[in-house]
């Protein structure tokens, strides 16, 4: 039993570090996070800082993070194009989905 939860706390360590590099990359290129979530499924814990959602879910699997311009986000509509992935750089672009692989 030990085993499987050193497996699934070191899967959640893995998911923190690589979805904190997009999320840093993203502000940095000046795009809009709305969400920065570790888990999935239903939300245990919530705040907001900074016009983005940080979450903890409770299935200790996986995370995202919800860019401006990357989905169907109805918050698109209200979010100035120039904080949108969408019109950035093909560098910015480039930077914010492969090297941001922490």
């Amino acid at each position: 039993m030990l085993t499987v939860f050193s497996f699934l706390f070191l899967f959640l360590v893995i998911t923190l570090v690589h979805e904190f590099g997009h999320l840093v990359m993203a502000k940095r290129a000046g795009i809009r996070v709305y969400e920065f979530s570790i888990g999935l499924g239903p939300i245990i814990f919530q705040t907001i800082r900074s016009n983005t959602k940080y979450s903890l879910r409770a299935i200790p699997v996986g995370g995202f993070v919800r860019i401006a311009g990357m989905g169907a986000d109805k918050e698109d509509a209200s979010c100035p194009p120039e904080e949108q992935y969408q019109y950035k750089s093909l560098g910015k672009n480039f930077i914010l989905l492969l090297l941001a692989r922490s």
